[in-house]
């Protein structure tokens, strides 16, 4: 290498966010000249022991369709069966737990992920594509660039000590918890998150399958074949979960995430611990866990922070951890490396296409920090209503529903691209987010007044056809024009099944007032248990111009949440 180089983008650090990004950039612009650096050197093991081992849709989407690594993930890796639940009474037999998951396999694909595996593809493949891989170094020092002057990166050997001085015009920082940039210009924000987590490897298949006798054969061919194994299955309880990952080396991944405030880390952060606290709150799971050889054990405590910014006109960028960190529950952390890697690619092509506007830069900045927001509010003091079998059921499909509609659908949509366009769906996920924050904020309060009504037995996702639809819908092709039009049409639908949760809630919570609500009058703004007499008052208030727009909405979510609460009267057609 001479003296001095000059690339066009140096991405510091080699994970995930950093491959995955010098792919995409090589695929977009394949004239660009990238170097990536990172301590590690290949191979790395195989079965590398990082967080991020599950993805869901649209992290999948990214990696199998934009980064055109399909084959080779369903060829290496293992298609994964969906989320799965487990709700309700821990102490006794697995088969007699509330579940919640898919019977088989969902049409719109996700994976289970081997990290080192993958890593080690991403490195060849960008090898051979002509980015420069200088492994084995670490970044010490980035200087930023003035006035369209290239920044200057200072990187040394992990071993043998050379020091190397590399210019780039672009920085793109896939640094992970070191956080280079964010710490160098004060960008780090406090998340309101509290969690914290342990995790495990263990040799061998850990699968639930075998948790529950051959001879209890109901239980078995309620998802035959074997499939549970194959899901992110989910233990939750009051105040934490439990994740059971598959991994395609024949090995599991076992982690505990809690509220700090509910369980604290000093509970669970080592190993003999970590079992010691499963013989408490998921027996069945440490009983399962006798002869089992433990690979590996970490923990977080806290481990959640925000950002303030994660673009900049100066030419840098932060990317996945190295901007910001929410919960591994729903599995997002590669979802937001798709979203960011992809707002990264759109910069710096609108930057040598000499197109790039301090506006574009801002745009992408207020996307992001958007879709920040919008999922801390998902996580937000909700780890207490996992305890709550019904009521965090309705969450769960909720909030995968709305996953699949307000955040997939721009990206599979390919919105990102179009200025106009991704504006005017700013504009529009914020009606959702505002709406979303009412629903959530209704989870926590029935959650905390509501009874803690029986469970059920079983509930597929086909049992829910809002959300089947959600779901199905990503595998249609929509142009920006129709997919904001259809966008519009899901406030409304999200709207109905909004208020119709809120009668759930009411009648669970103060029976004596969800009598004599209705949802004809309701408004989001109504949706508070906080304040039910308003509520009540909207149903004698004079009619505000013919009937609810989402009264056929309302009618058709009433029946589908019988299936969860078979006991509301308010679901029940007058």
């Amino acid at each position: 290498m001479a003296d001095n180089p000059v690339f066009d983008v140096l991405i510091a650090g080699g994970g995930l966010a950093g491959q995955c990004l010098a792919r995409q950039l090589k695929l977009a612009r394949p004239g660009l000249s990238v170097a990536v650096v990172d301590w590690e050197k290949r191979p790395l093991p195989e079965a590398a022991f990082k967080v991020g081992e599950a993805t869901s849709e649209l992290g999948a989407h990214y990696l199998a369709e934009k980064l055109q690594l399909k084959d080779y993930l369903d060829r290496e890796h293992l298609v994964k069966n969906g989320l799965r639940f487990f709700f309700g009474d821990a102490q006794g037999p697995l088969e007699n737990r509330p579940e919640y998951g898919p019977r088989d396999f969902p049409p719109i694909t996700s994976f289970q992920l081997d990290r080192g595996r993958l890593e080690n593809h991403l490195r060849d493949l960008n090898q051979a594509a002509g980015v420069t891989l200088l492994e084995g170094f670490g970044v010490a020092e980035i200087s930023l660039g003035e006035n369209g002057s290239p920044h200057t990166i200072t990187i040394g050997e992990r071993q043998g000590g050379k020091t190397l001085f590399l210019r780039a015009t672009w920085v793109a920082d896939c640094s992970g918890r070191q956080r280079l940039l964010q710490k160098k210009l004060s960008l780090g924000a406090p998340s309101p998150l509290k969690h914290s987590a342990s995790w495990f490897r263990v040799k061998g298949e850990y699968n639930v399958e075998n948790f529950v006798p051959a001879e209890k054969a109901a239980w078995h061919e309620k998802v035959p074949g074997g499939k549970r194994h194959r899901s992110t299955n989910h233990f939750v309880g009051h105040g934490y979960w439990v994740w059971i990952i598959p991994l395609s080396s024949g090995n599991t991944s076992i982690g505990i995430v809690t509220d700090e405030r509910l369980h604290p880390i000093s509970d669970i952060n080592t190993y003999d611990k970590a079992l010691a606290w499963l013989k408490i709150h998921e027996p069945v799971l440490a009983r399962n866990l006798a002869g089992f050889s433990v690979m590996d054990f970490l923990f977080f405590q806290e481990f959640s922070y925000d950002t303030k910014r994660f673009y900049s006109a100066d030419r840098w960028a932060c990317v996945g951890e190295a901007a910001a960190f929410l919960d591994p529950f729903y599995s997002p952390g590669s979802d937001f490396i798709a979203m960011g890697n992809t707002m990264v690619t759109r910069l710096i092509s609108r930057h040598f296409e000499k197109a790039l506007t301090p506006a574009a830069v801002e745009q992408s900045n207020a996307v992001m920090l958007m879709l920040q927001r919008a999922f801390t509010e998902v996580f937000r003091d909700q780890y207490p209503t996992f305890g709550r079998t019904k009521v965090m059921t309705a969450k769960v499909i909720w909030d995968n529903a709305s996953y699949w509609v307000f955040v997939c659908q721009a990206f599979f949509q390919d919105i990102y691209f179009d200025d106009d366009f991704l504006e005017r769906y700013r504009r529009a996920f914020e009606k959702y987010y505002q709406l979303n924050r009412r629903v959530q904020q209704l989870f926590r309060d029935w959650t905390a007044q509501g009874r803690d009504v029986s469970g059920f037995d079983y509930l597929g996702y086909a049992d829910f056809p809002v959300a089947v639809r959600s779901h199905l819908e990503l595998g249609q092709k929509k142009s920006p024009r129709r997919f904001l039009e259809w966008i519009e049409l899901n406030l409304d639908r999200f709207t109905a099944w909004g208020m119709v949760l809120f009668l759930i809630a009411a009648e669970d919570a103060a029976p004596e007032w969800g009598g004599p609500i209705t949802a004809e009058n309701l408004t989001v703004e109504m949706l508070d248990l906080k304040n039910l007499p308003a509520a009540v008052a909207a149903r004698h208030a004079p009619n505000r111009g013919g009937r609810n727009p989402v009264a056929a909405e309302i009618g058709s979510l009433k029946r589908q949440m019988i299936k969860l609460f078979p006991d509301h009267h308010c679901l029940r057609e007058h």
